[in-house]
């Protein structure tokens, strides 16, 4: 892994939250890096209708094409892919890695948009009893005891991997898809096989009041006490839990100025909950960026 770039603030996501945020930081000379892996829900809208300035219908794309060349132009940098991780390293700053490079951030803004990728069969009606979305969070739960992770990509290679030192075994349930990584960690079961769906004769699931086991479409029982969801890339809700940030149905708690209840964490956009609106996340954004300003400018901790 390469050396570690520092910067005073790493923004998640590339949507209308994430850049209107980078025009202030960038502005008041902080040292900004735009973390996503594309531009987000907005970018794929057809036509946006009610956007200020705008007397005609203007595609999202390009909409978010004219922030992203604001922000090259103030010299933001980007960075173009999957993040699996962010943690606070002991020195007070953040870790922000995508198992290939990293950095570290003096602050970071959560703007991922919003949250959790739907979980098939229902599985969400177990969360707390047998399911859970944070390997680091809940994985000490089940010392000893059989779990699996359910999802076929790097996020859900980085959830095993944190269970493996825990749980008496660990199982990946791709549910008919190959993984998209190429690492095997030792003592990893990769699972491949369709998982039963809801017009199957058998349940998906078993279990009543707790998840005991998942189902595939032959009918195979596969036992486990935990079953963790990596569906996906991770989402806001999904760093916010690992770092301690408060949540409630799957949004993140932030005040007016868009600070959670981390110190140097801050959010902004569709993850922090509704109204789901372009003109909304821009002035989160803006709120957010302005106070991460003025958080770093009490603490003098600009690089």
């Amino acid at each position: 892994m390469q050396p570690a770039k520092a910067f005073d603030c790493v923004i998640l996501g590339g949507g209308p939250a994430g850049l209107s945020a980078a025009h202030y930081t960038l502005r008041a000379g902080l040292s900004t890096m735009i973390w996503a892996r594309d531009s987000g829900a907005l970018a794929k809208a057809h036509l946006v209708e009610n956007y200020f300035g705008f007397a005609e219908p203007v595609s999202g794309a390009s909409i978010v094409e004219a922030g992203r060349a604001n922000v090259r132009r103030l010299g933001g940098e980007f960075m173009e892919s999957e993040v699996i991780s962010l943690s606070m390293a002991e020195d007070g700053l953040f870790s922000i890695s995508d198992g290939t490079q990293s950095v570290t951030a003096k602050t970071v803004l959560l703007a991922t948009g919003r949250g959790f990728q739907a979980a098939p069969y229902k599985l969400d009606r177990f969360i707390g009893n047998g399911v859970s979305r944070c390997a680091i969070c809940d994985g000490f739960f089940f010392r000893g005891k059989p779990v699996a992770v359910l999802g076929n990509g790097k996020y859900a290679l980085t959830e095993a991997e944190e269970l493996l030192p825990l749980a008496s075994s660990v199982t990946l349930l791709t549910n008919g898809k190959e993984p998209s990584f190429e690492e095997r960690p030792e003592g990893l079961i990769i699972n491949t096989a369709p998982l039963s769906g809801p017009t199957s004769e058998h349940n998906a699931i078993t279990g009543t009041e707790r998840l005991t086991g998942m189902v595939d479409k032959n009918g195979h029982i596969i036992p486990v006490s935990g079953l963790f969801l990596a569906l996906g890339t991770p989402g806001a809700a999904d760093f916010a839990s690992r770092l301690g940030v408060m949540t409630e149905h799957g949004h993140i708690l932030v005040d007016a100025d868009g600070m959670t209840n981390v110190p140097g964490i801050f959010a902004a956009g569709d993850c922090t909950g509704t109204p789901y609106q372009v003109s909304v996340a821009v002035g989160q954004g803006a709120t957010a960026g302005m106070a991460i300003v003025e958080h770093l400018r009490a603490k003098n901790k600009l690089y």
